[in-house]
């Protein structure tokens, strides 16, 4: 069986001459490995490596502004990045919300004012990763900032983007197929990039309706 008819059969629970082999090859694997693998589409280095061609991570909608607050590149982006995303193209479509950042001492701010307040958070670059950047600042520090968050995703605009799947698609062809992402689930994110472990707890336990 070709990647494709492989990986789709096993999707459907149907009967497959092996199981499909398809670990998430993210940036932070990617930048482990040699250079030359830095340059290279996330298809090629499955091809060369003869994994399954499911390629992973690839969203297909801009929502602007970002429900993250992620902050600019920080010199050139190298296929192997998976986190300083299209800036430009994640800004608010409003005046009524305003995105901007700043750096010190190698940690970069970024902010986002709006009418009810403002929320700001923290990343982190490390020579080991020099285009995906770590959060060191969580931007929900405390429960009136879940307010203006909720401002933020009432006045969202979520557009269709295409172009990064079907770039994959076509680089794989008949052979393999192509998974687009939907973002983590609300909980995961909230952990994660938002509030942080203890903030995410004890927020649930004390303020269950927000």
């Amino acid at each position: 069986m070709k990647s494709r008819e492989r990986i789709l059969a096993a999707i459907k629970f149907q009967p497959v001459d092996r199981i499909p082999f398809v670990p998430n090859l993210n940036g932070y694997v990617i930048r482990s490995w040699p250079e030359r693998y830095h340059v290279m589409q996330r298809w090629e280095i499955l091809q060369e490596l003869g994994i399954d061609l499911l390629v992973r991570s690839r969203v297909g909608a801009r929502v602007r502004p970002s429900t993250i607050l992620w902050p600019p590149p920080q010199g050139p982006i190298t296929l192997a990045s998976s986190g300083t995303r299209d800036w430009a193209n994640s800004q608010p479509l409003t005046g009524d919300i305003k995105i901007e950042a700043e750096t010190h001492n190698d940690v970069v701010y970024v902010s986002a004012d709006t009418p009810l307040g403002r929320l700001r958070a923290g990343w982190h670059y490390t020579p080991e990763c020099p285009d995906i950047p770590f959060p060191i600042e969580f931007p929900l520090k405390s429960i009136e900032d879940v307010d203006i968050f909720r401002y933020i995703l009432d006045h969202i605009v979520v557009e269709p983007n295409y172009e990064d799947i079907l770039q994959a698609l076509a680089g794989v062809g008949d052979e393999g197929t192509c998974e687009a992402a939907g973002g983590s689930s609300p909980i995961q994110e909230l952990i994660q990039v938002q509030m942080g472990m203890e903030n995410f707890y004890y927020f649930m336990a004390d303020y269950p309706s927000k």
